[in-house]
C-alpha cells in the first residue's frame, strides 16, 4: 500500500494482505492480525521512489481507467495483481534470467534461510517474516542455523591452554592436584 511506504524514514508497513476468494480478491488483515514494519535500505529506497516516478507516469497515461487502491505493486490500472498473473509474469522471468522455476512463494523461504546462514538474528527474520511466535521460525529454519552441539565455552579445566595454573586442593584427607596438560595426581 501506497500511504503505508514511508521513503523518508526508510520503512514499509505491511498492513493488509490480499485473498483471492472464489469471485473476487478481498483485503484481510495478515495472519499474525498485527502487520509488520520493515527497514528498508538504501539501494530499496532509490528503486522504490523510481518505481514510484513510473507508477505515477502510468497513472496520468491512463488517466480514468486508473482505480487507486493505494498498492506499491498494483496492475496497469491501478488494481490488484492476482495471483495467477502474478505467477505467470514471475515464471516468465525466471525462463528468461535461465533461472530454474520456483514458486513465488519459495522467494520467503529464500529470504529466510540466507539470512539465518548469515547470522542474522532469528527474532529479526520471524518479525520480517510476520510469524507470530518466533517458535513457528526455529521450527521450520532450525536447520539452516549453525549447529549447537559443540559450541558450548570450554572450562578452564579442559582448555589445554590459557591463564588457568594447577593448584592444589583438599578433598577430604587426599590432596588432589588438577593440572593444565596431564592426568589428575593423587597424592
Amino acid at each position: 500500500m501506497a500511504e503505508r511506504l514511508a521513503l523518508e524514514s526508510g520503512s514499509l508497513q505491511v498492513r493488509r494482505t490480499l485473498s483471492e476468494p472464489k469471485g473476487g480478491y478481498v483485503f484481510e488483515a495478515p495472519k499474525s492480525g498485527k502487520g509488520c514494519n520493515v527497514r528498508l535500505t538504501r539501494r530499496a529506497k532509490a528503486v522504490l521512489r523510481e518505481h514510484r516516478m513510473r507508477q505515477l507516469e502510468e497513472r496520468m497515461e491512463h488517466g480514468a481507467l486508473w482505480q487507486d487502491y493505494g498498492l506499491v505493486f498494483p496492475s496497469d490500472i491501478g488494481t490488484p495483481l492476482l495471483g495467477g498473473n502474478l505467477n505467470r509474469a514471475f515464471k516468465a522471468m525466471l525462463w528468461r534470467a535461465g533461472l530454474p522455476a520456483v514458486r513465488f512463494h519459495d522467494l520467503h523461504h529464500t529470504c529466510a534461510t540466507l539470512l539465518l546462514r548469515q547470522g542474522i538474528n532469528p527474532k529479526y527474520v520471524q518479525e520480517l517474516l510476520g510469524h507470530a511466535d518466533i517458535s513457528l521460525t526455529l521450527n521450520v529454519y532450525s536447520h539452516v542455523l549453525p549447529p549447537t552441539w559443540g559450541t558450548q565455552p570450554r572450562m578452564p579445566w579442559t582448555q589445554p591452554w590459557g591463564s588457568y595454573r594447577p593448584r592444589w586442593c583438599r578433598s577430604g584427607v587426599k590432596r588432589v592436584l588438577v593440572q593444565y596438560r596431564g592426568p589428575i595426581v593423587l597424592s
